[in-house]
């Protein structure tokens, strides 16, 4: 999976980037290997507007593009890492939701073709 880290506002520190890291690779478990098209573009910056306020001042946006679709997350956070943990939680369930989705799409059909092997195609 290519990855593409993005800063706005924001120079990124090693931690910060390993942290990045670690949490992209949460993600390559719900992406085909074999998928060289594979994209994560990520966006980590501060937030515009007021710069005194405390919360909400980090954003991060995870933007995932593969061969089972495109998904797009957003968070915004007090501090750099929980918005990037808030972004990743967000975009894991997305990325489950949609596997589940395709499990059970699967299993539909599997039992129609089964109801239309038994009783021919008045089942249907």
């Amino acid at each position: 999976m290519n990855t593409r880290i993005k800063t706005t506002d924001y120079h990124m520190t090693p931690e910060v980037s390993d942290y990045l890291d670690e949490r992209i690779g949460a993600l390559k478990k719900f992406v085909d290997e074999d998928d060289e098209t594979a994209r994560c573009d990520v966006e980590i910056g501060r937030t515009a507007g007021r710069s005194n306020r405390a919360d909400d001042q980090w954003r991060a946006e995870f933007n995932l593009v593969c061969a089972s679709g495109v998904f797009r997350t957003e968070a915004a956070a007090a501090t750099v890492n929980a918005a990037i943990d808030e972004a990743k939680d967000e975009l894991l369930r997305q990325l489950r939701k949609s596997k589940r989705k395709g499990i059970y799409v699967a299993r539909r059909v599997g039992a129609r073709v089964k109801r239309f092997l038994r009783w021919g195609s008045d089942a249907a």
